[in-house]
């Protein structure tokens, strides 16, 4: 069976070992394990138990045996991380506004997960009056009695069918007498106290939920602290670039986070949360839970008898039973809604990573093209964004009317292990690692994990997309024009066109600011009458000209002093931020951008560094000329 691997954008034959969970699409609408309807282009996610099976729709007994790999741990903070990835997009649509962006980072819905959530007062007021403790040393009990051979003088109570017993078993007879037999042992009934009754497992297996339960909590909880502090460290930070705190600190100030608030609270509610921990831990390292085995369950529903009913001890069980039950609904889920779920998750990812695009070519000055497709200009580019596949964002570059590069950018959602796409133009992106031993850090190690705790996905957009950006102003520098009409080199010769140079036949446009873009491109016009094709390949070219002019950092444009250039070689340092370009032709072909007076390294500087280099090799197969 045919599937797509997401990984490497081809078709392949559906792997026999394990496979990971959300990497390959169907190519043919199919049933996973017989339930879950999958229509043609459906990724394939866990939904179940590691094992699954795949049949075509219109063939559903021509099933395929696969096992998805397991992951190498499920974080406890998941949860939030998704949380807070819904909250940021619910209420945004890529189609309808891309002007009033949403903050992408700390949504104002982790306030409500820095205090005690339901059930966690009642659980706290439970653990707080004791009365846990004393089921937990003195619960009630059952009795029940087991046949036992025991020696005559430790004998009890003599079990009802004792004589018939002995009769059976000569090796128990001390010796016979003429009157009968003198036993050596015999079958009694011995007495066992039974812990093991339904209200003490009840009691067992809540005191399990509320484990895992305040484990998840304290990882949310720890995790929303070193959000709020790697906040604080970075707004206090003078080691990062002044231009990436300041786009930084306006992503998460218009987020509802503040240094004033929370901070208190979130370290009030972890340090309640960790004593009920310690508490609950403690109630089942000793008493009555160690005397029930693991394996005693009972259904979620819980009948009522006369120990729930009138033991004050047990009272107060059944309701945070059933309080945690009700918070707890993944097991009840069929297997078609918690594919749905993930399914659901997803969605919500690829939204979340749009909206960074968005803020990306915000930062970048780019303007949006009204059309049926989200688009935006960036220069003299044309950026067309797809989102038609699912599990991938298509990002073309076109000038022209001709597709110069497309990047896509692969949605994994969780990173299960360390796969590479070996294909440059393909960028993987997850919501989380599980990788780790955390699923949020208070650095961004991994560029390709985006989440609302990692303060840099912005910059990690923008730093793939400058990247690609520059890739081709370096493959097409000189911006050059040929095969061009001897009426238009003429025109665009004459002395006060300074800034384009001729060459035969071709035109050879440098960056400059000594004239504006819009005084070159009435110049164009005027020269070009009646001629469109010459007219755009000029533009384009005056375009790729001034798209450095015009600082990538700042805004600020360069003076003629800022810029020196000619065929062979560039420079322009901004007169405000002092960003620094330099490119060369030879003898190799390099771009490099970095702040002049700072330090280098993305951590320092954000998205608008840029190093690239390119043997002759790479250059042929990679170089896109406007000729």
């Amino acid at each position: 069976m045919k599937v797509y691997d997401l990984l490497t954008g081809k078709e392949v034959d559906l792997p026999g070992d394990a496979i990971p969970s959300g990497r390959y699409r169907v190519t043919d609408a199919c049933l996973l394990n017989g339930e879950v309807k999958l229509s043609r282009g459906a990724i394939l996610w866990r939904s179940g138990q590691g094992t699954a099976s795949l049949a075509p729709e219109n063939q559903p007994y021509r099933r395929v045996s696969m096992r998805f790999a397991q992951a190498p741990g499920q974080s406890t903070a998941h949860d939030v991380i998704d949380l807070s990835i819904v909250a940021v997009v619910e209420s945004w649509s890529p189609e309808v506004d891309t002007a009033n962006l949403p903050s992408p980072l700390l949504p104002a819905v982790l306030r409500d997960r820095m205090e005690l959530m339901f059930p966690e007062p009642y659980l706290e007021r439970a653990l707080a009056t004791g009365q846990w403790d004393e089921i937990s040393v003195r619960p009630r009990l059952d009795m029940h009695y087991v046949p036992e051979t025991l020696p005559v003088a430790r004998a009890k109570r003599v079990h009802a069918s004792a004589v018939e017993h002995l009769s059976q078993h000569s090796e128990l007879w001390a010796r016979r007498s003429i009157i009968g037999v003198v036993p050596s042992k015999v079958l009694t009934r011995v007495s066992e106290d039974d812990y093991v009754i339904y209200e003490n497992v009840v009691f067992a297996r809540l005191l399990d939920s509320c484990a895992y339960w305040l484990n998840g909590r304290i990882a949310e909880v720890r995790a929303i602290a070193d959000g709020q502090s790697t906040a604080i460290q970075f707004e206090k930070s003078d080691e990062r670039h002044r231009l990436l705190i300041k786009r930084i600190c306006a992503l998460w100030g218009e987020a509802w986070f503040s240094e004033a608030e929370g901070t208190q609270a979130t370290r009030e509610t972890l340090e309640r949360l960790e004593q009920m921990k310690s508490h609950v831990e403690r109630l089942r390292r000793a008493g009555v839970y160690k005397r029930v085995p693991p394996s005693a369950k009972v259904p979620l529903r819980l009948r009522p008898t006369n120990i729930f009913q009138y033991d004050r001890r047990y009272r107060e069980l059944r309701p945070l039973w059933d309080a945690f039950a009700s918070a707890s609904t993944t097991d009840r889920a069929s297997e078609s809604e918690r594919y749905q779920s993930v399914a659901a998750r997803h969605t919500s990812f690829r939204n979340y990573v749009l909206l960074l695009l968005c803020h990306a070519l915000r930062d970048m000055g780019a303007t949006k093209i009204t059309g049926p497709r989200l688009g935006f200009r960036v220069g003299p580019w044309d950026l067309k964004i797809d989102t038609e596949d699912i599990g991938e964002i298509r990002v073309q570059i076109l000038a022209c009317g001709a597709l110069l590069r497309s990047r896509v950018l692969v949605i994994l959602l969780a990173k299960e292990d360390e796969a590479v796409s070996r294909d440059p133009n393909r960028s993987i992106l997850y919501a989380e690692d599980l990788t780790t031993a955390s699923a949020i850090e208070s650095c961004d190690e991994d560029p390709g994990v985006l989440n609302p705790f990692r303060f840099f996905s912005v910059e990690r957009i923008r730093q793939i997309l400058e990247k690609d950006l520059s890739a081709l102003f370096l493959d097409q520098y000189p911006p050059t024009v040929g095969r061009m009409p001897r009426h238009v080199l003429e025109k665009l010769s004459e002395p006060d066109v300074a800034v384009l140079s001729t060459a035969g036949d071709r035109l050879v446009v440098l960056p400059s600011a000594k004239a504006p873009a819009a005084v070159q491109y009435r110049w164009v016009s005027d020269a070009c009458a009646g001629n469109l094709e010459t007219a755009s390949r000029l533009k384009y070219a005056i375009g790729l000209g001034q798209w450095l002019v015009r600082c990538r950092a700042c805004g600020v444009n360069a003076g003629g002093p800022d810029i020196s250039a000619d065929d062979r070689a560039l420079r322009l340092v901004c007169p405000s931020c002092r960003l620094e370009t330099t490119l060369r032709t030879s003898p190799v072909r390099s771009m490099r951008t970095r702040f002049a007076d700072w330090g280098t390294g993305f951590d320092l500087c954000g998205g608008v560094e840029v190093d690239i280099r390119r043997d002759e090799l790479d250059t042929q197969l990679r170089h896109a000329g406007i000729d």
